[in-house]
């Protein structure tokens, strides 16, 4: 991976690192599982017109379009229909990998209603072939439409078990 060098705030040991015009490109090799945060040592780095001193690049995570990362494990909210959450449901979950992932949700899934699969987190570093889990949160929609004396009187009749 090609990593390009973008500083903050104060430039001036950086311009004054090359020469106009001259370019350094630095190759990182960033393990599975590295965090924010991590620190990657090019040690005693200069050049001619400097005196040597180590580079050091700082991690940071790109927000991802599905997943927000919780340590080793990854988190995933659905949103899903009232009917879907009172009747279960088959999730297609992608992962980090590119597999499509099918999994059952045949439970009643209420508010707070979290499912988790195990092992389908981020690497852990350090742990050849070992990762977290893959949570997966739920946001129960509800009908935006008002419910008719019948059909309330429907579900309440479905809800409560009571058919005449």
């Amino acid at each position: 991976m090609v990593v390009l060098l973008k500083a903050k705030g104060d430039t001036s040991y950086f311009e004054s690192m090359w020469k106009e015009g001259e370019e350094e490109i630095f190759i990182i090799d960033i393990m599975p599982g590295s965090k924010k945060g991590s620190k990657i040592t090019f040690p005693k780095n200069a050049s001619e017109t400097t005196h040597a001193r180590d580079t050091i690049f700082v991690l940071d995570e790109k927000p991802h379009a599905f997943f927000m990362r919780d340590g080793d494990d990854l988190v995933l909210t659905y949103k899903i229909s009232l009917v879907e959450s009172l009747t279960g449901m088959t999730l297609h979950v992608p992962t980090l990998d590119g597999r499509d992932m099918k999994i059952e949700v045949p439970d009643i899934v209420t508010p707070g209603y979290v499912g988790m699969v195990p092992n389908e987190g981020m690497p852990i570093r350090r742990e050849a072939g070992k990762k977290g889990n893959l949570y997966m949160k739920f946001d129960i929609m509800f009908p935006s439409t008002r419910l008719t004396m019948q059909q309330k009187y429907e579900l309440n009749k479905i809800l409560n078990g009571t058919f005449d």
